[in-house]
C-alpha cells in the first residue's frame, strides 16, 4: 500500500474495521513512518476523551422549564379584507398587453428597400436624369435608326 492510502485507512485501522492483511501492512508502516504514527496517536487520544465524557440526561423538569420559556404564538384572528381587484384581472391584463405588443411588433414594418432606392440615394437632387418605370427600346438606347440597319 502507498503512504497516502495507508494515511486514508488509519481511522479504519483504529476502529478495527480492516482485514488481517491490511492491519499487518499498516502496523509495519507505522513502525517506520512518524507522520502516520503521530496521526494514529492523536486519534487514540481524541477517541479516549470522547469515551470518558458523559452526556447529561435530560430530566422532565428541565424540558418543562425550557418549554415554559418559549413564547406561544398568539392566535391571529383573520381580518376579512375587501378586495379591490379580482384575482384573475391582473394576469388577464398582463396577457392582453403581451398580445397587443406582439401584434404591434408584427404590424410594424421597415420601409421596403429596392434597387432603385439604393441607386438614387447617392444621386444629387439637381441631376437631370430621368428615370421611368417603362423600358425604352434598345434602338433608342443605342441611338440606332432604321436607316442604319
Amino acid at each position: 500500500m502507498t503512504h497516502k492510502r495507508i494515511k486514508d485507512r488509519l481511522l479504519n485501522f483504529h476502529d478495527r474495521e480492516l482485514t488481517g492483511e491490511e492491519r499487518r501492512e499498516i502496523t509495519e508502516h507505522i513502525k517506520t513512518c512518524g507522520e502516520c504514527r503521530l496521526a494514529l496517536e492523536r486519534w487514540e487520544l481524541i477517541s479516549g476523551a470522547l469515551r470518558r465524557s458523559t452526556l447529561e440526561k435530560s430530566s422532565k423538569g428541565f424540558v418543562e422549564s425550557v418549554m415554559e420559556r418559549i413564547p406561544l404564538p398568539q392566535q391571529a384572528i383573520p381580518v376579512p379584507r375587501r378586495k379591490l381587484v379580482p384575482n384573475w384581472l391582473i394576469p388577464a391584463l398582463g396577457y392582453g398587453f403581451a398580445i397587443l405588443f406582439v401584434f404591434a411588433a408584427v404590424s410594424y414594418r421597415y420601409p421596403t428597400v429596392t434597387t432603385e432606392n439604393i441607386l438614387l440615394a447617392d444621386v444629387p437632387q439637381a441631376s437631370q436624369w430621368i428615370f421611368s418605370p417603362e423600358l425604352p427600346e434598345t434602338t433608342k438606347l443605342l441611338g440606332i435608326t432604321k436607316e442604319d440597319v
